[in-house]
């Protein structure tokens, strides 16, 4: 590993060591050496020769041409990395909002500022390319393919445009003979030409080697197997097949030999991120989650690759696409990025939306049949912007999507009439907190609208408590819940919950909470209480996977025969309870517990402190007593 690392490393210098030789050496051979074609025919000594080369004026011309060629390509070549950094919105912060302003401004003004762009790139006084030890690069947040392509495909561009001309003038001039007036010229004009294009050319072919050619094949891919993928598409895209599938089945099952049969839950992962979740990072969304429903995969470990796999094409879309940001890896371990609202999108989620179909299809995947989507839009979070940024604190279905570059209002009937159209427009199979809690019309209105065609989850609207979960299901404004053990507190009562959710007819989705640290007993809730899915975070972020991996485990185990369950005594007793503070990727203070039973059992779970609390939660009412510091304040 260290040996190929020393090689990638030396590969890395030989390749900045050829760009500053090919701009410098190969633009004064370039130069000097067409000076040759300047020469009378009457001239054959070699003294003679060397004297009309480096003898004035025709120096003075070579070393201009020299330095022109070197000057406008690196102008240029570094403007192609710039101009794709900012139009990926990659640029550092502080440098993309005067380059948006400037590519939106008018033509005239465009053409000023990519004149002042080609005079200060090479001399390194652009903000936005920097400059060191020679070699050039545009100042972006995160190197990708895209950007680095760019430079190398707009070369190749130049090199079209100067290469053929210099050779057509050069051409010409000697044709016409020295004897023409402008015979000359026409040469030297032809040899500036030709003097760019050749280090053009170069650049398009050396440059930032490979960058070029994984790009296009990477857009090649993708493109055919979004075209093989809508040929396979068969009829209109109908959500009730899929929640029928999902309720009935379940992603993995194993029979023992006695007829008993274990499942394994399907997987509910973390795809594109935003929210309160996300507010440190960046990004523009005001939903919380978008998640992949992998669909047709046999077992946990396949389907981890799907997630893997369409949360790389999120990445890559995100990174060459004009309009997107891929911002980094949320602590959920989904992609944070921005989406900037086309005209013909209404919210900037709806772009988001998009990309995920648009991963899903060019990954090979038929969407709906192969790859589903769930949502968890949590709410009540807009609800609460909406209060705080119009000072009405009794406001009730009112929405704000805050974090959009230009805020927009929703109420309940306008947020149900969007719902229900993108129900229609892309394979959605469940809405998560569609509503904030308080807003039970809304619910009422989505349950009657598409309940029967989709999974309607509750989760701050029930609170993994019994009593509310009767509620919502008696009142017809859910048809799944959503358990979280330490939202309500302890794990009988939660077991409590599950109980009352089926005895009502609902499914189940168990989840992590936010900011949850390593820690399976999500899943070994979700597997015991056969809950339609488990959703427990992305593909990456090693503190989601081990829950997804705590149910490879269990599914192994059964696979050999291995009994994985314990019937416990009633009158069993806890010998052993030990608490301690559990280190998490979030920094935030989080308790662990580990309880021990008389049998030698051992059950642990761990919670962060106060993560979205929200109303009738189990640690709403103890953080009420949690001693007042900067951390809890923050949390």
């Amino acid at each position: 590993m260290f040996h190929k690392k020393i090689i990638s490393y030396r590969r890395s210098l030989l390749e900045r060591g050829w760009v500053i030789a090919n701009h410098k050496l190969v633009s004064f051979h370039a130069a000097f050496l067409s000076s040759l074609l300047s020469i009378s025919t009457d001239i054959s000594s070699r003294t003679d020769v060397l004297r009309e080369m480096f003898w004035f004026p025709e120096i003075a011309i070579s070393g201009a041409i020299w330095y022109l060629a070197w000057h406008i390509n690196v102008a240029v070549h570094e403007t192609g990395h710039y101009l794709a950094a900012a139009r990926t919105n990659n640029l550092r912060r502080e440098l993309l909002d005067e380059a948006n302003a400037r590519l939106a401004a008018p033509f005239f003004s465009r053409i000023l500022w990519y004149l002042k762009m080609s005079i200060l790139i090479p001399w390194g006084r652009f903000a936005g390319v920097k400059k060191e030890s020679g070699n050039y690069f545009p100042d972006v947040k995160a190197q990708n393919i895209a950007v680095a392509a760019a430079g190398p495909l707009i070369s190749g561009k130049l090199a079209l445009w100067t290469l053929v001309p210099g050779i057509i003038l050069i051409t010409l001039g000697r044709i016409i003979g020295a004897d023409a007036v402008w015979a000359d010229v026409l040469v030297y004009i032809g040899r500036f030409f030709g003097a760019v294009g050749v280090v053009a050319l170069f650049d398009r072919l050396i440059a930032d080697p490979g960058a070029v050619k994984a790009y296009r094949k990477r857009l090649a891919e993708a493109k055919t197997k979004k075209a093989q993928v809508r040929a396979a598409v068969e009829g209109e895209w109908d959500p009730a097949p899929v929640k029928k599938k999902l309720i009935e089945e379940r992603l993995q099952e194993v029979t023992f030999s006695d007829g008993h049969i274990v499942r394994a839950p399907w997987q509910f992962r973390n795809c594109i991120m935003g929210g309160r979740h996300t507010e440190e990072q960046g990004g523009n969304l005001s939903f919380q989650e978008f998640l992949f429903v992998p669909l047709t995969a046999t077992d946990y470990i396949e389907a981890q690759r799907i997630t893997t796999t369409l949360q790389t094409r999120v990445i890559q879309i995100a990174q060459d696409s004009e309009g997107l940001n891929f911002v980094g890896i949320g602590l959920e371990g989904g992609v944070v990025g921005s989406f900037s609202k086309r005209p013909e999108d209404l919210i900037p989620e709806e772009h988001a939306l998009k990309v995920a179909v648009q991963a899903i299809e060019e990954c090979g995947f038929i969407p709906g049949k192969d790859v589903a989507i769930a949502l968890d839009h949590a709410a009540s979070e807009l609800s609460i912007a909406f209060r705080e940024h119009t000072g009405r604190s009794d406001a009730v279905g009112q929405y704000v999507f805050w974090r959009a570059e230009e805020p927009k209002i929703m109420a309940t009937e306008e947020m149900v009439e969007m719902y229900e159209r993108w129900i229609r427009e892309f394979p959605i199979v469940s809405i998560e907190d569609g509503f904030a809690e308080d807003d039970q019309e809304g619910w009422k209105l989505l349950m009657e609208a598409v309940g029967d065609k989709i999974l309607i989850i509750g989760d701050d609207l029930v609170t993994t408590k019994d009593t509310t979960i009767i509620a919502a299901a008696d009142e017809k404004l859910i048809n799944t819940a959503l358990i979280k053990a330490n939202q309500i507190g302890t794990l009988s009562e939660t077991l409590l919950a599950t109980a009352a959710a089926k005895s009502k007819g609902l499914a189940l989705v168990v989840s992590h909470r936010s900011k949850s640290p390593n820690d399976v007993m999500e899943a070994d809730i979700g597997f015991a209480v056969d809950a339609l899915a488990l959703k427990c975070g992305g593909g990456s972020n090693t503190e989601r996977l081990i829950k997804y991996g705590r149910i490879v485990e269990l599914m192994r185990l059964a696979g050999k025969g291995i009994e994985i369950s314990t019937p416990l005594d009633a009158g069993i007793r806890i010998m052993d309870i030990s608490a301690r503070e559990e280190p998490t990727n979030a920094g935030i203070p989080t308790v662990g517990v580990t309880v021990r039973l008389e049998n030698g059992l051992a059950f642990g779970g761990a919670t962060p402190l106060g993560t979205s609390a929200g109303t009738d939660e189990a640690l709403h009412l103890i953080d009420s007593v949690i001693e007042k510091s900067e951390i809890t304040e923050k949390y």
